[in-house]
């Protein structure tokens, strides 16, 4: 019997057709918690949902689907699977000929591309010697604006991280502000990044002071060795940080003991071409451990996903879905 759809009434969704918007959505937005969350409530309303996105995830990735793209005023020869639709396939492959025409490195927000002095793209380290002689290593997708105007020594961290060797001048503090903190040295060595809505400072050599932007006498003083996190609420007491580890970026290496996967793929993030979606927030909470070379960030890709018990599919256009 069919069912004739009346005046006023809408046909039910189409999990296929979601399952594309879906993944179209993800590989734009992918970065941003709230989509990812979305989505995995999507997966769970209906088994169906999680199946489609499957179907459409492999579609995404298969060879044929790339001449489909590049031929799509003829037939799309494709072997479909069952459930499979063509009306599915071509929109798919219509998709791909847009999605695959957009570059995929990374590099700061046009917004703070448009303040900063000095900034880094994908897997971009950059070595700058400031205008007082110290010298500042920015890391990948990293940028900063520099105030050094009228005997001021101001460095504003916009995004990413940056280490600062800094020349002594007991006359003129120098200070790095980021989200929530700001640091103050004479002389040092040291840190600091933007990561998972909070500014993390670490100190390698020298003294340093650390403090909330929004309550100068919320601070914190720290020793060689030692790290503390600022958040818009506070700033933590000291803690006890392998420094080697934290800095292993200035070498090229990503290093790391018992993180949760989805902060160690936040950082791989920076140094490859392609976005990289993380789904489950099980999964991104798994912890893993690692050694790996930032010049080979699919080697590490791979090695985290089987570390992690997770499938790791490859889509066209550098883009890598773990889940």
């Amino acid at each position: 019997m069919v069912r004739q759809i009346m005046g006023g009434e809408h046909p039910p969704p189409d999990p296929g057709a979601e399952a594309l918007d879906w993944l179209l959505r993800l590989q734009a937005e992918g970065d941003d918690p709230e989509v990812v969350r979305a989505f995995n409530a999507w997966c769970a309303a209906d088994p169906s949902h999680a199946a489609a996105f499957e179907t459409v995830a492999t579609l995404w990735g298969s060879p044929e689907l790339h001449g489909a793209a590049r031929r799509l005023e003829g037939p799309v020869p494709l072997p479909l699977r069952r459930g499979v639709s063509r009306r599915l396939v071509v929109a798919a492959a219509a998709s791909f000929a847009a999605v695959a025409a957009v570059g995929a490195l990374r590099l700061p927000d046009i917004r703070i591309r448009l303040d900063a002095d000095h900034i880094s793209g994908t897997g971009e380290r950059r070595h700058v010697t400031l205008p007082d002689g110290s010298a500042m290593t920015l890391d990948a997708v990293s940028a900063v604006a520099l105030n050094f105007a009228d005997g001021r020594r101001e460095v504003r961290l916009l995004e990413g991280a940056a280490f600062f060797d800094v020349r002594p001048d007991a006359a003129r503090p120098f200070r790095v502000e980021a989200s929530f903190g700001r640091v103050e040295v004479a002389g040092t060595a040291f840190e600091v990044r933007r990561e998972d809505g909070a500014d993390h400072v670490t100190l390698a050599r020298g003294k340093v002071l650390v403090d909330r932007l929004a309550a100068p006498l919320d601070r914190q003083a720290l020793e060689p060795g030692q790290s503390v996190e600022v958040t818009r609420d506070a700033v933590s007491a000291p803690e006890t940080a392998d420094v080697a580890r934290a800095t292993a970026w200035m070498n090229g290496w990503l290093r790391f003991r018992d993180r949760p996967l989805g902060q160690v793929v936040d950082r791989l993030r920076a140094y490859r071409s392609g976005r990289i979606v993380l789904l489950g927030e099980e999964l991104a909470r798994t912890r893993v451990s690692g050694d790996y070379r930032l010049d080979q960030p699919e080697v590490a890709l791979r090695s985290l996903a089987a570390a992690a018990g997770a499938t790791l599919t490859d889509l066209p256009g550098g883009f890598a879905l773990l889940r």
